[in-house]
């Protein structure tokens, strides 16, 4: 599923470039050129991080939408899926100035995210913390649990989630066809759509000038 995803969403990209014309050309081109890969120094950086996190909730609905676009009963939810489709590839190519080619990689799968966390937790810089003086008060420890657990990042917790999040709405969506199909993938759609716009305006308000730019351009006029 992971290598048709891929290649969907290439096929989608060259859609999008052909129908947008030249300014959208023009622009990937300079997002291509100004970082064709993940700049190491930003790789933990807040624009990293907001970027890696719509890139895949952006990879789940566009495999939604090429999911409709296969099964759905009538023109009229196709064409809707189709826009979707375009809509979505439209946001991970934009992000690509922030994620490298990382933005064109659906989420991986479990075992596969696993070997990703560890070695995402072993580059992350360890922030130093000043030592307190011998005499001085300590702070009363949280009430939390000190249980040995995995590894992770927030990025690879959030490629993890989306992942499975992506297994969970596809096997949802198959369990329908026809009309019934129809209805339940409109149903999805309008609710993350929604969720889409609340979680760009609200990674904006934390995002640097650059990123705050392409998320204007992404947000609904």
């Amino acid at each position: 599923m992971k290598r048709q995803l891929r290649i969907g969403l290439c096929l989608i990209g060259g859609a999008l470039l052909a129908q947008t014309g030249a300014a959208y050309a023009q622009q990937a081109t300079t997002a291509t050129t100004t970082a064709p890969a993940a700049r190491p120094a930003l790789k933990f950086g807040a624009d990293y991080q907001l970027s890696a996190w719509l890139a895949a909730d952006a990879h789940v609905a566009l495999s939604a939408a090429q999911l409709a676009e296969q099964k759905s009963a009538t023109d009229e939810v196709r064409e809707l899926a189709r826009a979707e489709a375009t809509r979505q590839a439209q946001i991970i190519n934009a992000l690509r100035p922030f994620l490298g080619d990382e933005a064109l990689q659906p989420p991986l799968p479990p075992a596969e995210a696993a070997k990703a966390k560890a070695a995402e937790v072993a580059a992350t810089p360890v922030a130093q913390t000043a030592t307190a003086p011998a005499n001085a008060a300590q702070p009363t420890p949280p009430v939390v649990s000190m249980a040995a657990g995995p590894a992770f990042t927030l990025v690879s917790l959030k490629r993890s989630l989306a992942d499975r999040a992506g297994t969970t709405l596809l096997g949802d969506l198959n369990k329908a066809s026809g009309e019934a199909f129809d209805r339940r993938y409109r149903d999805h759609l309008t609710v993350a759509q929604l969720r889409q716009v609340d979680t760009l305006r609200t990674f904006r308000e934390h995002a640097s000038p650059a990123l705050q730019a392409v998320i204007d351009s992404l947000l609904p006029r």
